[in-house]
């Protein structure tokens, strides 16, 4: 649905905004964790590769997210409607890509990390 007036966009740009910078909060801490995890001199070369790799991700998707906030703050009423698609369809990507890591390490610690009843 379009927005109809200057206020209506701004609006939805402010809610989408606040959605990717919760969604870049979370990954900056699943980022700082995995750095203070690699930190450990100790870890078996396997989990140090599997470590190396998430960092990896993260970024990537970090990457992604502070992409699309520019997106959205460059954002004006002429070019709002096609943004917020665009932005609707690539925040959806990196929430599926976030739901199937959480899943993933709830499945290696045989535990529910993410609270979501399996």
């Amino acid at each position: 649905q379009a927005a109809e007036t200057r206020l209506d966009w701004e609006t939805e740009r402010a809610e989408i905004l606040a959605d990717l910078r919760g969604l870049r909060d979370n990954i900056e801490m699943d980022l700082a964790a995995n750095k203070v995890e690699l930190a450990d001199m100790k870890m078996k070369p396997s989990v140090r590769q599997d470590k190396e790799a998430l960092k990896v991700e993260l970024e990537r998707e970090k990457a992604n997210v502070d992409a699309m906030i520019v997106k959205a703050e460059t954002a004006t009423d002429a070019t709002w409607n096609t943004t917020k698609v665009d932005l609707k369809k690539a925040s959806d990507d990196v929430k599926a890509w976030w739901a199937r890591l959480k899943e993933n390490v709830d499945k290696e610690t045989k535990s529910d990390n993410d609270n979501d009843g399996h």
